[in-house]
């Protein structure tokens, strides 16, 4: 019995050999399970970081964004006003321009129609003709052919 005792002894001792093997394999892989968790733990908090930090970008460059497209329409009104306002200064600079010639143009066009009243007046001066007839003066303008009795 002792050769069947010994030989069971072996074997016992062999299989706990094996269980002890075995039992270090599995804590090696749980060690290497629980590195990795590790280094995935800290992979998934950096990429979360990032998350965070392209979203706040994102958000920055959306109001930025904003902001531009504000500041484009702000900038497409002020050059219509712009624009605008160089027309009207252009047209301003034309009548100023001739303004002088037209002042001219007035100014000689008040002159004659005053040399032209004055014409007139001296020529219906010199048309009154007058006639005595029975007593009483009469005046006649060769224009209008009126007689008109005239007050002595």
């Amino acid at each position: 019995m002792s050769f069947r005792n010994t030989e069971e002894t072996q074997k016992l001792q062999d299989m706990l050999r094996q269980k002890e093997s075995d039992l270090e394999k599995t804590e090696d892989l749980l060690n290497s399970f629980q590195y990795e968790v590790n280094l995935l733990s800290q992979e998934r908090k950096r990429l979360i970081g990032l998350q965070s930090n392209l979203e706040l970008e994102l958000e920055t460059s959306s109001q930025a964004h904003k902001q531009l497209a504000e500041q484009k329409t702000e900038n497409e009104k002020l050059k219509d006003i712009i624009d605008t306002l160089k027309i009207d200064l252009d047209e301003a600079l034309y009548h100023h321009q001739q303004m002088p010639s037209i002042l001219h143009t007035v100014e000689e066009h008040v002159d004659d129609e005053q040399e032209e009243e004055e014409e007139e007046e001296q020529g219906n001066q010199d048309r009154i003709v007058v006639v005595k007839r029975k007593g009483s003066l009469l005046s006649l303008k060769e224009e209008s052919h009126v007689l008109s009795p005239l007050k002595v």
